[in-house]
């Protein structure tokens, strides 16, 4: 271990120690979104990636979990199919807020599972919407041969920069509870979105 490694293993361990729990508190005192995430980057993780010549290199990363707690930003906007996202839109419901555009394949191969999501569950309140970065003209391409049944947002990405500060990539999955507080955050796996949503809201599991 060279001496970078020990010194940012320190730096790690004081964190852990001294503000481990400072994301449940603010969270359970009701401060803001901005509160959460500049505390989130104020305090990165060590990653660890492969490089293209086999090496693992280790950079600091903003950690998306680190928001769960944090109240939903409100934000307003207008959805394609013409449906008002603003603080009533979001009201005691719970949200499942996906973040995409077109030309990203890990998003696009993800569609027909949320599609599926959204049937099973469309008896129950619970918004589905998908903030895409292209725009109101090219999304309504895509979907006209590939059906994404959220309500969908065009130019989505200062939502994404300026409301949420997001420094994560895409697809990016945020789920809401009914008191708008962010429950957790999925970069790439949706699978454990539909037993959240059996949990959240007290439905029966259908699982065989």
């Amino acid at each position: 271990m060279n001496n970078i490694t020990i010194v940012r293993t320190i730096l790690i361990l004081f964190t852990l120690v001294f503000f481990g729990f400072k994301i449940p508190l603010i969270a359970q005192n009701k401060q803001s979104y901005k509160e959460v995430i500049k505390y989130c980057k104020a305090n990165p993780i060590i990653k660890t990636s492969t490089a293209l010549d086999g090496k693992i290199v280790e950079h600091w990363w903003v950690d998306e979990k680190c928001i769960i707690g944090a109240p939903l930003p409100i934000f307003e906007t207008k959805a394609i199919n013409g449906k008002n996202i603003d603080a009533a839109y979001f009201k005691n419901k719970m949200t499942i807020i996906s973040f995409w555009f077109k030309d990203c394949p890990t998003c696009t191969a993800k569609i027909p599972a949320l599609n599926e999501l959204r049937e099973k569950h469309k008896d129950q309140d619970i918004n589905f919407l998908a903030i895409g970065l292209d725009t109101e003209t090219d999304i309504e391409l895509f979907v006209k041969e590939n059906p994404f049944n959220f309500d969908l947002v065009a130019n989505g990405g200062p939502i994404k920069k300026d409301i949420f500060q997001s420094t994560w990539g895409y697809p990016l999955t945020i789920i809401v509870n009914t008191k708008g507080i962010i429950i957790d955050v999925y970069t790439e796996t949706i699978e454990k979105i539909a037993p959240l949503i059996i949990k959240e809201l007290g439905l029966k599991s259908t699982k065989k």
